[in-house]
């Protein structure tokens, strides 16, 4: 995939569909299209992301918390997320 192109699997603004987002100990915010693959604009610090994630996520997006060592993180609502 090249620079600035999009996923195969994407809404109908163009943009990545978020099908996964992971919120670290450390408020850092990961998110994951369809392919696994990171990204970038939704990224970043909790409070910074979090508005622009939850309006675009899908319902069916997976929130999950991954605040400890454990093997997997947690999922969790989107609401609690």
């Amino acid at each position: 995939m090249n620079v600035g192109e999009v996923s195969a699997r994407s809404d109908n603004r163009g943009a990545a569909v978020i099908t996964s987002v992971i919120r670290l100990s450390n408020d850092v915010v990961m998110v994951f299209n369809a392919e696994g693959e990171q990204i970038p604009l939704y990224q970043g610090q909790y409070r910074e992301v979090r508005r622009s994630i939850l309006e675009d996520a899908q319902p069916d997006t997976v929130f999950t918390h991954w605040f400890s060592q454990a093997m997997e993180p947690l999922i969790v609502s989107r609401w609690d997320w």
